[in-house]
């Protein structure tokens, strides 16, 4: 995939385009992780959609919970959320 040690270096545009399909691929990645945290805090713990979207990003961030989760569903969601 990339050039091995006695081969030239690639040229820049390639390594442009190589830097922008890495910043796309982590771009998606992060955005589906994203989503789902979002769809299980709004469907399972009943938040609103602002206070998913500052939950899940929290969890995936590093920071940890904000809201209270009142149901075991809520609960055992949020600690395989987390440990995603």
């Amino acid at each position: 995939m990339f050039e091995r040690r006695h081969e030239k270096l690639a040229p820049i545009s390639v390594f442009v385009k190589r830097i922008a399909a890495s910043f796309v691929m982590a771009g998606i990645l992060i955005a589906v992780a994203l989503l789902i945290g979002i769809t299980g805090y709004h469907w399972i713990a009943g938040f609103d959609w602002v206070d998913s979207l500052l939950e899940a990003s929290m969890i995936l961030g590093g920071m940890g919970a904000i809201n209270p989760l009142t149901t075991t569903e809520a609960k055992i969601f949020a600690s395989g959320y987390a440990l995603f």
